[in-house]
């Protein structure tokens, strides 16, 4: 039987040496690593292809929002302008600190003194 403090030094030594353990090595047949290649391949072509279908719906989205942003300028320049003074201008924002309403409780309940700085 170990004694309690020899253990501890043992358990702190695990956690210290534990990031340089490496994991066993598989051993595999020459049929199992072409098939472990071959799903890894078709698995990085499939999740380029997502990045690529991702990028450009973004690209499609960005595209239609200048096209707003530039017909809005032509229509009414004014209301343009009011809509692209950064935030800081506009004065009060919405504060970070308030919660969206959820069906689950808070993990800290209301603060009674931040209802007073909103005034």
């Amino acid at each position: 039987m170990i004694k309690p403090g020899a253990q501890r030094v043992v358990n702190m030594l695990g956690v210290l040496s534990a990031s340089r353990r490496q994991p066993r090595r598989l051993k595999l047949c020459r049929e199992d690593i072409i098939r472990h290649k071959t799903i890894k391949h078709a698995y990085q072509l499939f999740t380029k292809n997502e990045q690529a279908e991702q990028k450009q719906k973004l690209d499609q989205q960005y595209l239609r929002i200048k096209e707003a942003a530039d017909l809005l300028q032509e229509l009414d320049p004014e209301l343009f302008a009011a809509t692209n003074v950064p935030p800081e201008k506009k004065g009060r924002r919405f504060p970070l600190e308030l919660r969206v309403p959820t069906d689950t409780p808070p993990r800290t309940i209301w603060s009674s003194t931040f209802a007073n700085k909103l005034r």
